[in-house]
């Protein structure tokens, strides 16, 4: 989704994100929007930041704000330590095997 406005002849545009994994989409449609003339990317907002790593070893966020001068702004980030055996209408929905499972796929993809 993009939101846009028209300010002394460049057109700031807000990118929208359902999920950032690795930052893919915006590797594709930041230049497309740039290449189209006075555009300017206000900014990134993400409904879901998996806060994982990008294309080498910093968080995909930090590499669109090096590649774009983007800043994004996430909405929800994964938080697994509020979860943690937290019970939420009788349900622990994060035990220590699912615990075991997230820390694993972080240190493998996350940052």
């Amino acid at each position: 989704i993009l939101l846009g406005a028209k300010l002394d002849n460049t057109k700031k545009v807000v990118i929208v994100e359902d999920v950032m994994t690795a930052g893919t989409s915006i590797y594709e449609t930041a230049p497309i929007l740039k290449a189209q003339g006075d555009v300017e990317i206000s900014g990134l907002v993400i409904s879901v930041d998996r806060m994982e790593k990008g294309r080498g070893e910093k968080s995909a966020q930090s590499e669109i704000k090096e590649a774009f001068g983007i800043t994004t702004y996430p909405i929800v980030t994964m938080v697994v330590e509020y979860l943690y055996n937290r019970e939420i209408n009788g349900t622990i929905y994060i035990d220590d095997n699912i615990k075991v499972a997230i820390e694993e796929y972080y240190q493998k993809y996350g940052v």
